[in-house]
């Protein structure tokens, strides 16, 4: 009996099987030829098809988005802060009015006034050279020679 006899006898399901038990037998030697992974990743190639690429597409849209995000905010916070800076100057250009009107005021006043107020207020000045700043270096002095004399006699409200 000749091979292609042999091959006319067997029938669909033994080709099958001879098939599967090749195959196994090619994954199990040493070589590492690997038909079952290579079909399966085949099969799921066909599945998913572009999906990883649309995958990719969706991390760099939102990686921008994200970044015009952090821009955004990141303006955002800058006109806060400046905003911030804008309230300080008049707070402390209005405790200079008052005491240019005789007003006096508590050492927790004239304390928020210097702690807080100028403190922060000439930090963002510094940070931000940008910033108009002629309106409070004069008031500012004013300020703590005032604070200096009343500390010196004692008479905070």
């Amino acid at each position: 009996m000749d091979f292609m006899a042999l091959l006319q006898t067997l029938s669909t399901g033994d080709v099958v099987l001879i098939a599967a038990l090749l195959l196994s037998a090619i994954q199990i030697a040493p070589i590492r030829i690997d038909p079952w992974t290579a079909i399966i990743r085949w099969i799921g190639k066909i599945m998913i098809g572009d999906l990883p690429a649309q995958i990719a597409a969706l991390e760099k849209n939102m990686a921008e988005r994200i970044s015009g995000v952090e821009k955004k905010l990141g303006e955002v916070e800058a006109k806060e802060d400046e905003r911030d800076a804008v309230n300080k100057r008049v707070r402390i250009l209005r405790f200079e009015d008052e005491l240019q009107r005789g007003q006096f005021h508590t050492k927790d006043s004239f304390d928020q006034v210097l702690s807080c107020d100028i403190t922060d207020y000439e930090n963002y000045c510094r940070e931000h050279p940008g910033f108009k700043n002629n309106q409070t270096a004069a008031t500012v002095e004013h300020i703590k020679k005032i604070y200096a004399e009343r500390l010196e006699k004692r008479d905070f409200l």
